[in-house]
């Protein structure tokens, strides 16, 4: 137990700056590209009810309106896509870390984003 925990924190600080860097600019990824795009489809939604602002009857109107459950379908799945890669590539590094291999944050990035199809493929409903 002791000995893959050791091994473990080995593999961590062999990687720990890539993580870093992945984090940073996701995050920055996130708040300046997704984020705006998630709100702008949340508030697009609202306004297919017929106000810019959420109230509980509001809510309501919301939940009935099949634009607006759609849309709120489409950002749902957009949301999973995101935290989808995020933690793929967090995966992707940690793999080639434990493998002693060199990580590079665009290989990662990019088999994180080559695994989208497969998620969404036959999988998706068997």
């Amino acid at each position: 137990m002791l000995n893959l925990l050791r091994e473990s924190l080995k593999t961590f600080g062999r990687s720990y700056r890539q993580y870093l860097v992945f984090s940073a600019l996701f995050l920055t990824l996130n708040s300046f590209v997704f984020v705006p795009f998630i709100v702008w489809l949340f508030n697009y939604s609202l306004r297919l009810v017929g106000s810019g602002y959420l109230l509980n009857s509001e809510l309501i109107r919301l939940i009935l309106d099949w634009r607006s459950l759609l849309l709120t379908a489409v950002l749902f799945f957009f949301i999973v896509v995101v935290l989808f890669i995020e933690y793929a590539t967090i995966l992707v590094i940690s793999h080639e870390a434990w493998s002693g291999r060199k990580v590079n944050l665009a290989d990662a990035f990019f088999t994180a984003l080559k695994c989208i199809p497969r998620l969404l493929s036959f999988g998706l409903i068997h």
